[in-house]
């Protein structure tokens, strides 16, 4: 596909947004975040977006439930409990922001269980999303350029306006 070899060899980030978008009307800005320092990276970007439209962001952590073996006691007991998983989501997601330390813009934060681009795309039909701000992690070397596994699936259930952070940008 053109589009995502043309993607993969930008080097900025890309905005890409439907005819019927308006930048005045941008109220919620969803931003997914595996925790990683590429997402952090992200999330200041989603925030100063955020500043500038006078939004609100919905930082959302999805916790991947794909089928896994446990190899450990300690393993076995986190998968177990929805409660100590989300509680430990919950305080990994506090941590994160207060490393990112994003300027002040009010911030939701959300956790879901799932295939990760499934909840993306589900959360931003549920939250109606203005603005989708999603860290590539792909590669763009190779016959098949990537955007990274997960932003290719979200980007073929999404309809909603869409920047794509590379990650190291």
């Amino acid at each position: 596909d053109w589009t995502r070899a043309l993607v993969a060899e930008l080097d900025a980030p890309l905005f890409i947004a439907n005819e019927a978008a308006r930048p005045d009307a941008v109220e919620t800005i969803l931003v997914p975040t595996d925790l990683s320092d590429e997402s952090m990276h992200t999330l200041r970007h989603a925030t100063e977006l955020a500043d500038g439209y006078d939004a609100s962001v919905v930082l959302l952590h999805v916790i991947d439930t794909s089928p896994y073996v446990a190899l450990t006691p300690v393993d076995r007991l986190s998968l177990g409990s929805t409660t100590l998983t989300e509680h430990r989501a919950h305080r990994r997601l506090q941590q994160f922001l207060r490393v990112a330390q994003p300027p002040d813009v009010p911030i939701q934060t959300r956790i879901a269980f799932g295939e990760p681009a499934d909840c993306i795309a589900h959360a931003v039909t549920e939250q109606a999303v203005d603005l989708l701000v999603l860290a590539s992690h792909g590669a763009g070397d190779g016959p098949e350029p990537s955007l990274g596994p997960v932003a290719d699936r979200v980007l073929r259930r999404v309809a909603c306006p869409t920047i794509l952070v590379r990650a190291g940008d």
